[in-house]
């Protein structure tokens, strides 16, 4: 587009103008600089600015400005609302159960909760556990959006030492498992005494 001959203020005009337009990523479909006009699109509508008339293109400027700013944030506001997952989603409070250091024959359970996030009714549809120490007990029933439930797993504690295990949680939410990891290690209790009790004498216990 040549711009010659044009007295240098409506230049000036002319090219703040489009650089304007395009700050507020207007597409500009035709500028005559040589009549001062000035026509683009702006979602939908076709909008006219005559540069001859310094107040009313002020104020469509102005107008612009205002609109793009509650445009841009209503996009914002848009962007950070969150929508819920398609179908049911499983979202685990945490997938570490972590026993700790434990006595022996201590307390087995162990309860791992969790929510349905998504916007369709959850299925549990298996949850086993790597050995037979290691039983999880889940909800048989649907789990509605939005509402909240427990898995429960129970470790064999009279076993002694060091363990890791793993529980695979099986939903209608996808192939894939949600896996459970159970650890921890398991201690046997020290004599309350600290002493061995004696052996019986052979004419009995003695007095």
């Amino acid at each position: 587009m040549s711009i010659k001959g044009i007295g240098t203020k409506v230049k000036i005009k002319g090219i703040l103008l489009i650089t304007f337009c395009r700050l507020l990523r207007l597409t500009v479909v035709f500028v005559n600089i040589n009549n001062t006009l000035a026509i683009f699109f702006f979602r939908g509508e076709i909008i006219i600015i005559n540069l001859l008339y310094k107040k009313i293109l002020m104020k469509k400027f102005l107008m612009l400005s205002v609109f793009s700013l509650l445009l841009g944030a209503n996009i914002y506001a848009q962007d950070g609302d969150v929508a819920p997952a398609e179908g049911p989603v499983m979202d685990m409070e945490s997938v570490d159960v972590d026993y700790g250091t434990i006595d022996q024959h201590s307390d087995p359970l162990r309860k791992v909760n969790f929510t349905n996030t998504g916007t369709e009714p959850l299925v549990i549809k298996n949850a086993r556990g790597s050995c037979g120490c290691t039983v999880p007990l889940y909800p048989k029933e649907p789990i509605m959006p939005g509402e909240s439930d427990v898995i429960e797993i129970r470790y064999d504690t009279k076993r002694l030492g060091p363990f890791s295990k793993t529980v695979k949680i099986t939903t209608n939410e996808g192939n894939d498992p949600i896996v459970l990891k159970v650890h921890g290690k398991v201690l046997k209790p020290e004599d309350q005494d600290g002493v061995p009790a004696a052996a019986p004498g052979i004419l009995g216990n003695p007095k």
